[in-house]
C-alpha cells in the first residue's frame, strides 16, 4: 500500500501526460479528418482549437505537478545511490544541477505551451516547446553520463558495482536512443522546412510520428526508475531493521 502510494507521482504524471496527448489526437481525427489526410498535425498545431486546448491544458498542469515529484523522486534516489559509490558527492554538482535545471525546464515547459497556444502567442508557445524537449534530452542525457561515469570509476578501481546501481547499469544506453530520437525530431523539425512543398505531407507524418515517440520515450525513461527506486528503499528497511536487531541484541546482553 505504502509503495503504491508513493509510486504515484512516477506513474501518474506519465499516465496523464500519454491519455491527454493520445486522446487531443483521437479527438482531433474524428473532429476534422480531413486535416490528417491533408498534413497530419502536431500537438501544437491541434491547441490551435479552443475545444482542445483548454482540457489539455488542465490536464498538463496536473500532469507537471505529479512529475514535478517524480523528478525529485528520481533525483533523491540518484544523490543516495552515489553516496554508496562515493561518498564525496560535491563532485558531482555540477552534473546535479545541469540534471535539475533541465528538467525543471521540461516541466515548466509543459505548462507554457499548453497554456499559450500558437495561434495566439506563437513566441510563448514555441518557447514552451523548446523547454520541454530540449529540457528533457538534456537532462535525461546527463542522467545517462553520469550513471556512465560512476559505473566507469568502478570498473577503474576494480570494484563490485553495488546493488544501488547494477540495476541503472543500462540508463546510459537508453540515454543515448533518446539522444538520437531527439535528434532525429530536430531534423525533421527544422530540416523539413528546407524541403520542396511535395515532400509536406511526408514531412508532417513523420514529425507527428515522432513528436509522439520522443515523448513517450522521456516519460518511458522517468517511469523505468520506479522499480529500483522501491528496490532501494526496500534495502533501507532492511538495513534499519538490520541495525535495529543489532542493538536490541547489544542492549538485552548488557
Amino acid at each position: 500500500m505504502i509503495r503504491a502510494i508513493k509510486a504515484i507521482p512516477i506513474f501518474l504524471g506519465p499516465f496523464i501526460t500519454t491519455v491527454a496527448m493520445l486522446v487531443t489526437h483521437v479527438v482531433g481525427l474524428l473532429d476534422r479528418p480531413d486535416e490528417y489526410v491533408e498534413a497530419p498535425p502536431t500537438i501544437s498545431r491541434l491547441l490551435t482549437k479552443a475545444e482542445l486546448a483548454e482540457p489539455f491544458a488542465l490536464a498538463m498542469i496536473a500532469a507537471a505537478f505529479f512529475l514535478a515529484i517524480a523528478i525529485c523522486q528520481v533525483g533523491l534516489f540518484l544523490y543516495r545511490s552515489l553516496r554508496v559509490v562515493e561518498p564525496n558527492v560535491g563532485k558531482w554538482a555540477v552534473l546535479f544541477a545541469v540534471c535539475a535545471i533541465s528538467e525543471s525546464a521540461a516541466v515548466v515547459g509543459m505548462i507554457v505551451l499548453s497554456q499559450y497556444t500558437g495561434d495566439i502567442y506563437p513566441t510563448l508557445h514555441n518557447v514552451g516547446s523548446y523547454m520541454l524537449f530540449f529540457g528533457h534530452t538534456i537532462g535525461l542525457i546527463v542522467v545517462g553520463f553520469l550513471v556512465r561515469n560512476v559505473l566507469a570509476g568502478l570498473h577503474q578501481a576494480q570494484q563490485q558495482v553495488p546493488a544501488a546501481f547494477a540495476g541503472i547499469s543500462s540508463f546510459p544506453r537508453r540515454s543515448v536512443t533518446i539522444a538520437v530520437l531527439s535528434l532525429l525530431f530536430g531534423l525533421v523539425y527544422f530540416g523539413g522546412k528546407l524541403l520542396p512543398e511535395g515532400y509536406f505531407f511526408w514531412q508532417r507524418v513523420v514529425l507527428s510520428g515522432l513528436e509522439i515517440i520522443v515523448i513517450l520515450s522521456f516519460l518511458a525513461y522517468l517511469v523505468s526508475f520506479e522499480p529500483h527506486i522501491n528496490a532501494a528503499r526496500k534495502r533501507r528497511r532492511n538495513t534499519s531493521a538490520t541495525r535495529a536487531a543489532s542493538t536490541d541484541l547489544h542492549v538485552g546482553a548488557d
